[in-house]
């Protein structure tokens, strides 16, 4: 039971922050169906960062309790000493808390592109750069000598 139980936890863990890091094709026909993407793929690893980085700093404040609590002399006899398991809970939670964090940043830089998307006029410079040879018009100021 124990075993199930842990695997379902794994996978109530993994299968989030598998599907945020799939992507999907860029959209090329307007600027309004690039900056869904970019917000939809912002907001899907916003959502598993937070889920990770609560669900993580959970699993490491019990896993200091319980390294704590095995470390105490002041035991009831005949309870076992859960040493490894807490110092596992710590450290998965710790990870879980750091990859967490940076699915957040990273999902805001992606609503922040959504943003400058929807600010700006053309398309292809953000799917393939700034074109090399555009024509302009401009004024020169000279301000030196």
């Amino acid at each position: 039971m124990k075993l199930v139980l842990y695997i379902i936890a794994n996978l109530a863990i993994a299968i989030p922050a598998v599907k945020a890091q799939q992507k999907a094709p860029l959209p090329s026909q307007t600027n309004e169906e690039l900056a869904q993407y970019y917000r939809d793929l912002g907001h899907r690893r916003t959502n598993t960062g937070g889920l990770l980085a609560v669900g993580g700093g959970v699993a490491a404040i019990i896993g200091i309790v319980l390294y704590e609590n095995s470390l105490s002399d002041d035991t009831v006899e005949g309870a076992v000493n859960n040493f490894l398991g807490g110092y596992f809970l710590m450290s998965a939670g710790s990870a879980a808390t750091i990859v967490g964090i940076t699915l957040i940043i990273r999902g805001a830089a992606y609503q922040k592109q959504a943003r400058m998307v929807l600010e700006s006029q053309p398309v292809h410079a953000y799917r393939l750069g700034a074109p090399t040879h555009m024509p302009a018009i401009g004024v020169r100021v000279n301000l030196g000598r």
